[in-house]
């Protein structure tokens, strides 16, 4: 192997670990143990039919050939029945058993392993072999899978014409099934299903650790590429890090090439924050940061003598419309919503009259984005726009100003694009920002005198802003010039370091903040908590921990309810924790925790008052580890808990209840 370029190891897991092993470049494939459903919506004779031909394919030797095949119940007998039609021979009792026996032989190191005699032989050949009268025209020989799946031999990879049927009444019972035969033998390699539910295909490509979902096709001829799909033709199937090897493509000419690149400047096609992480940002931008919403921004520019445009707050749209016609057409709706690119989501129409301003307001307020408030304001005559803000440079530990001449755009994206754009003004935070740096950031831009004068007076009062609400950014974008030769604060966005609130009180968190009754009970508990829409509702001791918990049972094929972290300081809130987990429509509440500084047996005693007190309808798996440990089990066994020390063990046992 190190006397080549590159290594191709098909076959087993040790030569493929010899040539990765090798020191060569090399592409691995892992083992095959494909599996289908077979759907109650399904083509019935079409799936049986393929199914039959991918099967006695080349005597099943293919790595990709079905070795199970998961049938929906109503449909079990009609789908058995067209089996046996094709050429299948069902082994029942004795004759399962010994079919078994001769399938499985003990090795020579007394380890019963499939028995090479069987291997690319004929359906009529084992039958011999195992002593097994069938007809002259078997193809196939059919046994029934019997639960536990792990213990049952049938549900390995066979190498020969012998198809293992499994009956499941419910899509999560398929799933189960198939998760355990996948990941028992043929993790990474494929599987697939027959069906024309959506919602079928989709669980398996988001859930399923396979690198091959096959749809409506017999599975060995997809595998490998065919003209009925498209997948590039091949005889080695990469299994990715899910099957040890280090792809999920089939491996074909493209992976045995060298590519050389070149490259040439494009225009940057960058997406906004908000079209990246908007869903993300919405969510949870508002538990980290206080941030407040325009017209209380402008509320502070106003008390502050930075000019503003003249609005009016509508809680209605028989308020807005009734503000339009006290401003005086054209105006400008701004909804007042914690989100970046409203412009661009079309949250901020101008109208020009009664029936626009109506037909707006009604689509602002029944629109996606939780419209509560809208802002009124005078439309504005603009000659040319500034960008300002004050915000924090972490990596310098100063503040710094940030103005530019091109206002109105992504700073970021200007950043990008050409940095030279944007003028920076660093300052001690200790010293402050002084009337020099004030005076000589206004005069880089060659403003008339009046001007001039106005832009040192808008930056000194933000800075005083910036300062007084212990803020990590205030920011003015646009700042219009007008064509009166004014400047107007377009738009204002100030951000608040949550760790002063306590010296903020004005500002409050409010139900506005966020997206549920529960996220904002949490956040005045002090709680972090995330909404989501699973099964298993999450309360567990450090960020950390609950991270790594919520990534565990989505590995598991779980679904989690919310996220909860009631570590640390909230380490003796398990009550108030327990209480919003109950509020939920989740079927099982996972307890995990690791504690040195929060207690385990504090949390432990914690999780049992607050059982007695709420008498919880769903049942509660905990694994409660850490400082006080051994008294946290006996708090638990004495409740009647049966407390794991294994976090895996925990997932695995709260998934296996959320699937009743």
């Amino acid at each position: 192997m190190k006397q080549v370029d590159l290594v191709l190891a098909t076959g087993g897991g040790a030569m493929v670990k010899a040539a990765y092993s090798s020191g060569t470049p090399s592409y691995g494939v892992g083992p095959g143990n494909s599996v289908q459903i077979i759907a109650e919506d399904a083509n019935i004779e079409d799936a049986t039919s393929k199914i039959v031909l991918s099967k006695c394919f080349d005597n099943a030797t293919s790595c990709s050939s079905e070795n199970s095949v998961i049938i929906e119940s109503n449909i079990y007998e009609r789908a058995l029945a067209l089996f046996k039609e094709k050429g299948g021979y069902l082994c029942e009792g004795n004759e399962r058993e010994a079919l078994e026996e001769w399938m499985w032989v003990e090795n020579k190191h007394g380890i019963r392993s499939i028995n090479p005699q069987i291997i690319a032989k004929s359906a009529i050949e084992i039958a011999k072999g195992a002593q097994i009268d069938v007809p002259s025209n078997c193809k196939m020989l059919i046994v029934e899978g019997i639960e536990p799946i792990l213990e049952d031999r049938f549900a390995l990879e066979k190498l020969s014409p012998v198809l293992t049927l499994w009956k499941y009444n419910t899509f999560d019972d398929a799933y189960r099934i198939l998760k355990e035969l996948t990941d028992n033998c043929g993790t990474g390699h494929s599987c697939g299903i027959h069906t024309f539910t959506d919602s079928y295909i989709t669980l398996l490509g988001e859930k399923m650790n396979t690198s091959r979902i096959m749809v409506n096709q017999p599975q060995a001829p997809a595998n490998g590429g065919n003209f009925f799909n498209g997948m590039p033709s091949t005889v080695t199937l990469g299994c990715g890090t899910w099957g040890g090897n280090i792809t999920t493509e089939n491996i074909n000419y493209k992976h045995f090439l060298n590519i050389t690149w070149v490259s040439r400047p494009i225009t940057p096609v960058k997406p906004t924050d908000d079209e990246m992480f908007g869903s993300y940002l919405k969510k949870n931008w508002s538990n980290y940061k206080m941030k407040l919403f325009e017209y209380q921004a402008k509320e502070i520019f106003n008390e502050y003598t930075i000019p503003i445009p003249s609005s009016i707050l509508c809680e209605s749209v028989d308020e807005v419309i009734q503000a339009t016609e006290q401003l005086s057409y054209p105006v400008v709706l701004k909804s007042q919503v914690l989100m970046g690119g409203r412009g661009k989501k079309g949250l901020i129409p101008i109208v020009h009259n009664r029936n626009e301003a109506e037909k707006e307001a009604n689509r602002l307020f029944s629109s996606e984005y939780g419209v509560h408030r809208i802002l009124v304001e005078e439309a504005i005559s603009i000659e040319s726009e500034l960008y300002l803000s004050i915000t924090v440079d972490p990596v310098e530990a100063k503040g710094v100003i940030l103005i530019s001449k091109e206002g109105g755009v992504e700073i970021e994206t200007l950043a990008q694009e050409d940095a030279t754009k944007i003028q920076r003004e660093p300052f001690d935070l200790t010293r402050g920002l002084q009337n020099f740096q004030i005076s000589e950031l206004a005069y880089r831009f060659n403003l008339n005198k009046a001007l001039t004068k106005e832009l040192s007076s808008i930056i000194k009062h933000l800075y005083s802003i910036f300062i007084q609400f212990d803020a990590e950014l205030v920011e003015i974008n646009p700042l219009f010039i007008t064509k009166e030769g004014n400047m107007i604060a377009g738009d204002g966005k100030i951000v608040i370091d949550e760790n002063s609130m306590q010296r903020q009180p004005r500002f409050t968190r409010t139900r506005e903040f966020y997206d549920s009754d529960m996220e904002y009970e949490a956040a005045l508990q002090g709680i972090p908590y995330l909404q989501f829409d699973g099964d298993i509702s999450l309360m567990c001791a450090g960020a950390g921990l609950t991270t790594t918990v919520f990534d565990l049972i989505n590995y598991e094929g779980g679904s989690v309810a919310n996220y909860l972290e009631f570590g640390g300081p909230n380490y003796r809130k398990a009550y108030e924790a327990m209480e919003l987990c109950l509020r939920n429509t989740s079927k099982v509440i996972l307890v995990v925790t690791f504690g040195t500084i929060a207690r385990a047996d504090v949390m432990a005693q914690g999780i049992v008052d607050a059982a007695s007190r709420l008498h919880p309808d769903r049942p509660i798996v905990t694994c409660i580890r850490g400082t006080g440990e051994i008294e946290a089990v006996e708090i638990l066994e004495k409740a009647g808990f049966t407390p794991l020390f294994n976090t895996e063990e925990a997932v695995r046992e709260a998934v296996k209840l959320s699937r009743g």
